[in-house]
């Protein structure tokens, strides 16, 4: 009978400590992401008239760990994995992104709305070099660990580019904008 009400009483912390969390606290999470991309993308078989031009698909995600710095701010670093895709071609572009999210509004029990932002380097393959990304995020914590957003990735890129006896030196701005659902462990 006594282990019985240990088991009893310890489920009702963890339950209770569980349920005073929300996606904004601290711990690992994971997000994938879905959307069109935008901009113009380095994807060489869409060269036009010397233009890249835009228009396709884009898949990215991450892994990080958030801290939370009090009960309406963290902070958070990931690693991005990002492509975006073109007719057969695409681009791949990986690197490390820090960044803060603010939930302003909590409704329904534990759901809350928020914001975020972050900003890091990534490589890109095309180029072979690395360039800026920034991500802007807007959305709401489902659950105490899921969490679903509308984000646009963007990544800036200074690059060459040779046509035959042409040699460019330009950059590149392009980004995605869609859909993202994390779940924080």
């Amino acid at each position: 009978m006594k282990r019985l009400i240990a088991i009893v009483i310890s489920a009702l912390i963890f339950a209770v400590s569980v349920t005073a969390q929300n996606a904004n606290r601290k711990g690992f999470f994971a997000e994938i992401g879905v959307g069109a991309s935008v901009g113009n993308m380095p994807v060489h078989e869409v060269v036009q008239n010397n233009v890249f031009k835009s228009g396709g698909a884009a898949l990215n995600g991450a892994v990080g760990y958030r801290i939370a710095t009090s009960v309406k701010c963290a902070f958070d670093a990931k690693l991005l994995v990002g492509t975006t895709t073109k007719g057969s071609s695409t681009t791949l572009v990986v690197g490390p992104l820090v960044g803060f999210r603010y939930f302003f509004y909590e409704f329904a029990g534990n759901k809350s709305l928020f914001v975020g932002g972050n900003i890091g380097t990534v490589y890109n393959d095309n180029f072979g070099s690395f360039g800026g990304a920034y991500q802007l995020l807007a959305g709401v914590n489902i659950t105490n660990h899921l969490y679903g957003a509308l984000a646009y990735d963007g990544y800036i890129f200074c690059h060459s580019l040779d046509l035959g006896n042409y040699h460019f030196r330009s950059s590149s701005c392009w980004g995605s904008i869609g859909l993202k659902i994390g779940y924080r462990f």
